[in-house]
């Protein structure tokens, strides 16, 4: 069975980049993964997934600000008759996040359920901060699970960490998982948010290195995070 993982969230901020990283490192030796940047404005995935030799794929439209359904459909065509790819992992900067609720909103749900209907797996994953984040990003997960009702879909909420969150938040979070059918995929890229681990890691994702060529004790850490990692690719 084929697999597409899209990762999302339009609320900027929030550790989006950082799960897709530690995802793909997670998956690094899976030859039958591609990784897919479907950011027009930043190309985030295209800079920090070097290592994976992502493939660039913009989805919307520089005329209408919409998402391209040709572009879309092409993409989907291609995966689905490709002898080398089993999986795909998206990762959707914010204005292609935001746009893919309006695309859902317009029957783009109906795609979705075609590719579930041909056998292939697809997978959700919107991701939450806490804090001050936590209003736009859940609610932004909210509206996207809402498009996704009548959709055969796993979906997962990414419940980002290194943003503390309040009692409160955690019990709207266990609420809206409960609400949508989504499960709780839980991360911190750095246990504990070592200081001098952190900066090593986001001096990584700058130059698009892997973590295998991190320093040893960095390496150590950052292993519990990606074992931690529920969500298969």
């Amino acid at each position: 069975m084929k697999t597409i993982t899209f990762i999302l969230q339009s609320k900027g901020g929030v550790g989006k980049s950082a799960f897709a990283y530690l995802l793909a490192n997670k998956y690094k030796e899976k030859t039958d993964l591609l990784v897919v940047d479907m950011d027009n404005e930043t190309n985030t995935a295209s800079n920090q997934l070097k290592f994976m030799s992502p493939l660039t794929h913009n989805l919307i439209d520089t005329g209408t600000k919409t998402i391209d359904r040709s572009s879309f459909d092409t993409f989907f065509e291609n995966f689905i008759h490709s002898d080398k790819f089993a999986s795909a992992l998206c990762d959707l900067g914010a204005t292609t996040s935001e746009q893919f609720v309006v695309f859902l909103k317009e029957n783009g749900d109906e795609i979705i359920k075609e590719l579930v209907n041909m056998g292939i797996r697809v997978q959700i994953c919107c991701v939450i901060a806490g804090q001050n984040a936590f209003p736009a990003s859940s609610e932004y997960c909210r509206e996207l699970f809402q498009y996704l009702s009548n959709a055969d879909v796993t979906k997962f909420i990414i419940k980002n960490n290194y943003y503390e969150f309040t009692q409160e938040q955690t019990e709207a979070l266990q609420q809206l998982s409960e609400l949508t059918n989504s499960k709780i995929q839980e991360f911190n890229i750095v246990p504990g948010n070592v200081p001098g681990t952190l900066k090593e890691v986001h001096a990584l994702m700058e130059e698009g290195i892997a973590l295998e060529n991190a320093k040893t004790f960095t390496k150590i850490r950052l292993k519990s995070s990606m074992d931690s990692i529920f969500i298969e690719c």
